[in-house]
């Protein structure tokens, strides 16, 4: 889906870009690394599944294929429709490859809960910091939320932002 910026009064290049479907969509474009974080739009789905979901030691059938894209239409139709207090987003690297996912969970503004998801272990080794970073610098730019809270496997819940 082909998203076009919107400007505020003052000409300025807003965060939220419309989409064909009329839509609103977040974007996050860093300077410093070229990553990006995108909200996901129904156009994502099967590029989403085709980078996250296809580990060549695990190669799901065709019924498990159809569920899993069915599930994620529905949860971003949801979530596009403002029917959801979940947010989805994709982790782009500056060549445009979806490397992860955010999954936030929380109300507007306030507090979220986020997920964390990077296609294999070589990202997560190579290029977690620099996701941490990344979310970091987006929503203190951006402000998206008052504060942003992941789950550690062994700390428990821990501020990121």
């Amino acid at each position: 889906m082909e998203l076009k910026p919107t400007y505020n009064a003052r000409g300025e290049k807003r965060a939220y870009y419309i989409g064909e479907d009329g839509e609103e969509y977040f974007m996050y474009k860093d300077e410093r690394t070229g990553y990006s974080i995108r909200e996901m739009n129904k156009d994502d789905v099967i590029p989403w599944y085709d980078a996250m979901k296809m580990d060549e030691n695990q190669r799901k059938t065709p019924m498990e294929r159809a569920i899993t894209l069915a599930s994620v239409t529905q949860k971003v139709e949801k979530m596009i429709g403002g029917e959801s207090i979940e947010k989805t987003m994709l982790i782009l690297d500056p060549k445009g490859t979806i490397i992860g996912e955010l999954d936030f969970t929380g109300n507007e503004v306030a507090r979220a809960d986020l997920q964390i998801f990077l296609k294999d272990e070589e990202t997560i080794k190579t290029k977690g910091d620099t996701i941490l970073e990344l979310i970091r610098r987006m929503n203190s730019l951006e402000k998206l939320y008052d504060e942003i809270w992941v789950e550690h496997t062994t700390k428990g819940s821990v501020r990121i932002a």
